[in-house]
């Protein structure tokens, strides 16, 4: 769940501008992005829209082609199940570090989390919500930085197939909250090995329902 601050300058303003809408669809897939509009739309020069679409092409969320320029990043099949490989390791490692050095406290909020996503089940925007909050908790009770950040990008890139992971067939938040009470409960059993495996249980079973989503899209 993203932090929202105040831009620090007119780039990072019209960054943040442009990340959202990206992520929340308003523009869609392969559109493409006018600097020229852009910059008429924001009442700046393109040196600022430029810099900005610079960023989001770090990124993964935008991508410049010779013909159109910049366009909205589209991932295909093979680059989302790469991304899940990654994942899957990624959230292995939060896990199994969360059981190892996380504080009993912090245990406490996780379990919170994961008790208030029991109460929307049957309401998809709010459980997935808590349920991204729900690993990011995780990932910083790894105490790794780098973990966290990298994990969050990979979240935004999802984002473009996805809003949600529970639009995915077979999955939904029921599913969901039984995977994450095994991954809880092993990590609140400070059990390593244990949060590894349901951590990877849990990507996997995400793998599998988009390879679903692929079959029938």
């Amino acid at each position: 769940m993203e932090v929202h601050r105040l831009p620090r300058t007119l780039t990072e303003g019209i960054y943040l501008d442009l990340k959202m809408g990206i992520l929340e669809n308003k523009f869609a897939p392969r559109e493409h992005l006018v600097e020229r509009r852009l910059a008429e739309m924001y009442k700046v020069s393109k040196t600022p829209v430029r810099e900005a679409l610079t960023r989001l092409e770090k990124e993964g969320l935008v991508k410049f082609t010779s013909q159109k320029g910049a366009v909205v990043r589209q991932l295909d099949k093979q680059e989302i199940l790469q991304l899940l490989d990654i994942r899957e390791y990624l959230e292995a490692l939060a896990g199994r570090k969360a059981a190892e050095i996380g504080l009993d406290r912090d245990f406490v909020r996780l379990e919170t989390i994961h008790n208030d996503s029991e109460r929307c089940i049957g309401n998809i925007k709010d459980f997935q919500e808590l349920d991204h909050l729900f690993h990011e908790t995780i990932r910083k009770l790894s105490g790794n930085e780098w973990l966290v950040n990298i994990s969050e990008r990979l979240d935004n890139l999802f984002r473009l197939v996805l809003k949600s992971t529970m639009a995915l067939p077979t999955r939904g938040p029921s599913t969901a909250f039984a995977e994450h009470s095994l991954i809880l409960k092993s990590i609140k059993e400070r059990n390593p090995d244990l949060a590894d495996t349901q951590s990877r249980r849990h990507i996997r079973s995400i793998r599998e329902s988009m390879e679903k989503y692929y079959e029938v899209k």
